[in-house]
């Protein structure tokens, strides 16, 4: 019996039976620790689609921080020679509430990374990650403690390859790279999961910048912080 010889009616049926195969993951996927990629990674990500509506988004940015081409000839190695392209990390100050209902909001720190398109004062943002308001205090003491252990001659990598330093919060992780005796930080913004299962210099949502820079990230972080705070008050 072919095909064409089965009822309309059954060959619709067998069609939407093979597509809905294919559409929903499998326990194995699940398994393996795959999620579904709108999940939502932070509260304040989770209040905006669950909660906020008819909702009221306040943004205010707080610093814009270039970022020069990383130069170091270990990562041009790693990297296998995709050169570390200069950028610029946007520090936002964010508010959610429920329009009519100022204290039902979220407040939170964004981070938008970028790099030059190539294009004189052209920028191409390739991630933004969020921090919640309740975890910036640890985040903030936490790139504190990166800044002073990068500059610390206790941090060598005798007899490895590399060495690695990170501080996470929400969808957001900055850390301190070592190779082959050389230094540089990195931002990274996305999903946490995702970073920790590969090297650093292989996820593209990587902006790298001078280990010097990082007082000047941790300021901006920290005016945003304050920022929230006003930002609370508006009600």
């Amino acid at each position: 019996m072919t095909w064409r010889s089965f009822p309309r009616t059954w060959q619709l049926i067998a069609a939407l039976v093979m597509v809905g195969s294919l559409a929903v993951p499998t326990d194995r996927a699940m398994a393996d620790g795959g999620i579904p990629v709108d999940e939502p990674l932070t509260r304040f990500e989770k209040f905006l689609l669950e909660t906020c509506t008819p909702c009221v988004k306040e943004s205010s940015t707080q610093a814009t921080l270039a970022v020069a081409p990383a130069k170091t000839a270990a990562l041009a190695r790693s990297t296998a020679g995709r050169a570390p392209r200069a950028g610029e990390i946007g520090v936002e100050a964010l508010r959610s509430y429920v329009l009519g209902r100022p204290s039902r909001q979220m407040l939170a720190v964004r981070l938008n990374l970028s790099v030059a398109t190539g294009n004189p004062g052209e920028v191409y943002r390739m991630a933004s990650g969020v921090v919640d308001e309740e975890e910036l205090s640890a985040f903030v003491n936490g790139l504190g403690d990166l800044v002073q252990a990068a500059a610390s001659s206790t941090l060598t990598d005798a007899g490895v390859d590399s060495v690695e330093l990170d501080v996470r919060g929400g969808s957001i992780r900055v850390g301190v790279l070592r190779l082959k005796g050389e230094s540089l930080a990195f931002v990274q913004a996305g999903d946490m999961r995702v970073f920790t299962r590969r090297p650093i210099w292989e996820a593209p949502a990587t902006l790298y910048l001078a280990v010097s820079d990082l007082p000047a990230l941790r300021g901006a972080i920290v005016q945003a912080a304050a920022r929230l705070q006003k930002m609370r008050g508006s009600q």
